[in-house]
């Protein structure tokens, strides 16, 4: 933008795709209420830094949950529509690409769409965002031709099997020995764990991840799937808690509506 008439100093306007302090906050606060299936994801509201406005210690499988499922709905109504369009766009792109189940008419159509596709990027932003990564886009088609589904040739379960075969290193002089140590030790109590009684947790029989059994209840208000079993806090009632909860209970306890009329 040309400066003033008798200033000296040009102006940058802001690019389209930059969102301002308040905008970032308000897509923070949205992660931080975020809930996924269970295994679907990591928990990224752990993450969020609403001091700096970033978003930290997300892993290369949480980026491809971001830009598969979170950046259209996170962007929609802070940028303008052409430029949430191409979002979208490589959203889609990806979405189909890491399908479960690829046909050769969408692979065909990736080929097509992904030129296209860096066209359109290539409008929206500067010259040096484009790195070897961006470029890369024109490949995975033609790879997952190749190769077949991208879930059978990534990297993730490879990551998930050396995070085990590393807890399993006990001495890091002997590291080859230590795993295959373990790895018998694990295999020989595996096998004689099948001879357990049932009431005793192990491999086979592994203790339930939700509170179950002495906290099950009963009542309408309180069915469903139970909370964590994790280590318990503790908390005192102030008075006037205690008995807002016990009218909300109340009100809204199904069991209790004969005796209300």
């Amino acid at each position: 933008m040309r400066p003033p008439r008798g200033g000296k100093k040009w102006i940058r306007p802001k690019a389209d795709f930059i969102l301002s302090r308040d905008q970032r906050r308000k897509v923070l606060e949205w992660i931080q209420r975020l809930m996924f299936p269970d295994g679907y994801a990591a928990n990224l509201r752990r993450g969020v830094n609403l001091s700096t406005l970033r978003v930290l210690g997300m892993k290369s499988h949480d980026y491809h949950i971001w830009i598969e499922r979170l950046l259209l709905a996170m962007v929609r109504g802070f940028v303008p529509e052409n430029v949430w369009l191409v979002l979208a766009e490589l959203s889609y792109f990806f979405r189909q690409l890491c399908a479960k189940e690829l046909s050769r008419t969408v692979i065909d159509d990736l080929e097509r769409a992904a030129p296209l596709l860096l066209c359109r990027l290539e409008k929206i932003f500067p010259p040096g965002f484009f790195l070897p990564m961006q470029h890369l886009i024109l490949h995975l088609s033609n790879e997952a031709r190749m190769t077949g589904p991208v879930q059978f040739h990534w990297c993730y379960p490879i990551e998930r099997c050396l995070k085990v075969l590393r807890k399993k290193c006990r001495n890091k002089a002997r590291i080859e020995a230590s795993i295959a140590e373990a790895s018998v030790l694990e295999e020989v109590s595996n096998f004689t764990t099948t001879y357990y009684a049932e009431n005793l947790p192990s491999i086979h029989n592994p203790p339930p991840r939700y509170n179950a059994g002495e906290n099950e209840s009963n009542l309408s208000l309180f069915r469903g799937q139970l909370g964590s079993a994790s280590a318990s806090t503790t908390k005192v009632l102030q008075p006037e808690e205690w008995r807002s909860i016990m009218l909300y209970v109340l009100i809204n306890l199904d069991e209790v509506e004969p005796y209300l009329g």
